[in-house]
């Protein structure tokens, strides 16, 4: 496989479809934002619409409450709203991109994440370390975090912290296509090794903010990719990476809006308010559904699983877990520590093996969440209400 950027991933997807000529001719970048704006206004109109024949219907005693409408239409005028953000912000090094996203079956894509994480993410780390050490240390990545990476662990700063990166699929595993389904020896892994997915080649794989990595998810699911009919195609409009003199496109190019790094964590308190009962339930929670994960991921795949009670158990703890401890400084730190700690970026990682459909209010809330902590840290550790907005937090 060709190397995977913004100037080949239309090409490449192109030719992965099941069905030869899926999805004729490429439509151009600006064409794509035009349809994908015009879906989300549509919609935001039409729910707009039936709200008020509803609430002009309702009982006397139901005027004036919250209805389905009216929260199914403040969920559609934000996504545009996070559309036209995400336009107004594409990340540094990165460009908007059409991409012809073909499904394959969930059981295939939890079996090319089982080899990526066994087989391929320890080599690309080793990789990386050997031949591309400078784009790392221009990412953020310090030699201690090198080093770990040449013996192909994931790389932690001077104080053991873990960095907020992340390996990416730039053409996604579950919309692959073709490049999903097609094994074949990947010349960039060491001598002898055996046949691997395309979509798990190194020319596929960048090591990326993890802010970056959501914002990508982010904008795959305003456009319903993952929703995509299996074995159809459907043009998306995608974050993808440049490559050019200093950037192989392996390496993201260095963020201003997206630190690496984690906020210092400082020292715990030893007595704990009302925060900490939200945060031990917070723990438990990621628990059992690390449990649930491992379960999932070594049997037939996730869908033989309903994981929709966790998911969403997990999310809204998250965040009830981080309001309790938004306005008290010592129980930041202690919300701070299980957040950025490595178990709780091991169950991040093995959300990647899910569809991003199963995952979207989640992965909504880790962003929103990556987001509060980075402006914290970057802004002092002042007081912080918490969020009680729609349009604060997902």
């Amino acid at each position: 496989m060709k190397k995977v950027s913004a100037d080949t991933i239309t090409e490449l997807t192109a030719s992965a479809a099941t069905v030869a000529g899926a999805g004729g001719t490429p439509p151009t970048t600006e064409e794509l934002i035009d349809k994908v704006r015009a879906s989300l206004r549509a919609k935001a109109k039409a729910l707009s619409a039936s709200g008020q024949r509803a609430q002009e219907t309702a009982p006397p005693s139901q005027e004036g409450k919250r209805t389905a409408f009216d929260i199914s239409y403040g969920d559609a005028a934000r996504n545009l709203a996070q559309f036209e953000e995400i336009l107004a912000n594409v990340p540094n090094g990165f460009r908007l991109v059409p991409v012809l996203y073909t499904t394959i079956k969930h059981q295939q894509n939890a079996q090319i994440y089982s080899q990526f994480k066994s087989h391929v993410r320890p080599e690309f780390l080793r990789f990386l370390a050997r031949e591309h050490a400078g784009e790392l240390v221009a990412l953020g990545i310090c030699q201690k975090g090198i080093r770990q990476m040449a013996l192909g662990r994931k790389p932690v700063d001077e104080r053991n912290r873990p960095y907020a990166v992340n390996i990416d699929h730039i053409i996604e595993r579950f919309g692959g296509g073709k490049a999903s389904l097609t094994k074949e020896v990947d010349p960039q892994m060491p001598p002898g090794s055996a046949p691997t997915h395309l979509t798990n080649h190194f020319a596929n794989l960048m090591l990326m903010p993890l802010a970056v990595h959501d914002l990508k998810n982010q904008l795959n699911e305003l456009q319903g990719a993952a929703n995509t009919p299996l074995g159809t195609s459907k043009w998306v409009l995608m974050i993808v990476p440049e490559t050019g003199p200093g950037h192989a496109g392996y390496v993201a190019q260095p963020q201003t809006k997206a630190p690496i790094v984690a906020p210092s964590r400082g020292n715990s308190a030893s007595s704990r308010p009302s925060g900490m009962s939200a945060l031990q339930k917070t723990t438990g929670t990621a628990s059992r559904l690390n449990r649930l994960l491992d379960e999932a991921l070594r049997t037939e795949g996730a869908q033989n699983i309903n994981l929709a009670p966790m998911l969403e158990s997990m999310a809204s703890s998250l965040k009830d877990a981080f309001n309790d401890s938004a306005t008290r400084h010592h129980d930041f730190l202690s919300f701070q520590k299980f957040y950025d700690g490595r178990k709780f970026a091991d169950l991040r990682e093995k959300l990647e093996a899910l569809p991003p459909v199963e995952t979207a209010k989640l992965r909504d809330t880790l962003q929103w969440l990556d987001g509060e902590i980075s402006r914290r840290f970057n802004h002092g550790a002042a007081n912080r209400p918490p969020a009680d907005t729609p349009f604060s937090q997902p």
